[in-house]
């Protein structure tokens, strides 16, 4: 009894020393229209590559283990129509939600997928109808919410000055890429008032973004 003991502390052990190399992401989805299966993607030069993927248990969860690449921290979760950033690290534990066509981290696990997390909710202001959405109704919008966010990184970088430059790029690329979509797909009904943005007119100074940078993100490539 006494070696039947000692036996399984020891698989025990072992199982957790194996499990600090592993990062975990534990999910659950609820609500109408729920996806089949879930993929975690990576980013190869600004495309979106499976790096696993998992169908939906019949109690709605879905699971991944995977030893991530300390230079390469970024994957994001996929149901086939959008995207959820999440940084992830050896021996930490991420659970997130997807429900309402979304998902939603519920326990970060980490400092940096909080502010992900935050920055996914503003975020989510841009992601209107954009289809009847005018620009005068979208410019407004969209400054309103780079305003806020260069509020919040502000704040950011007092509280996590080692991160937040990380960051930054990863929020200045978004928007970025919210405001050449919209336009791009607006230019069968075009207006002179896109060039009245201050935006409009920072971004053309630099524009088309020649930066590598931007092959980190999924949409890098489109």
């Amino acid at each position: 009894m006494i070696r039947l003991l000692y036996f399984l502390f020891c698989i025990l052990q072992v199982g957790s020393l194996q499990a600090e190399g592993f990062a975990t992401v534990k999910g659950r989805v609820s609500g109408e229209q729920q996806p089949l299966n879930i993929q975690l993607m990576r980013v190869e030069n600004g495309v979106p590559v499976e790096y696993a993927g998992t169908s939906i248990a019949s109690g709605g969860s879905f699971a991944f283990m995977l030893e991530p690449e300390e230079n390469q921290p970024y994957y994001y979760l996929y149901d086939g129509k959008g995207y959820c950033r999440l940084y992830l690290q050896a021996g930490v534990e991420t659970e997130v939600v997807w429900e309402d066509q979304n998902f939603r981290v519920i326990q970060s696990g980490s400092e940096e997928n909080r502010l992900l997390e935050t920055w996914r909710e503003m975020e989510r202001e841009l992601k209107g109808d954009q289809k009847s959405d005018t620009y005068g109704a979208f410019f407004p919008r969209f400054e309103s919410v780079r305003k806020n966010v260069n509020n919040w990184l502000s704040e950011v970088e007092r509280i996590l000055p080692n991160y937040v430059t990380e960051l930054k790029e990863i929020v200045e690329l978004d928007l970025l890429n919210h405001f050449v979509m919209y336009v791009a797909k607006r230019q069968q009904n075009y207006e002179s008032e896109e060039q009245e943005s201050a935006y409009y007119q920072q971004i053309m100074k630099s524009f088309p973004e020649k930066d590598s940078r931007l092959l980190k993100q999924p949409y890098g490539m489109e």
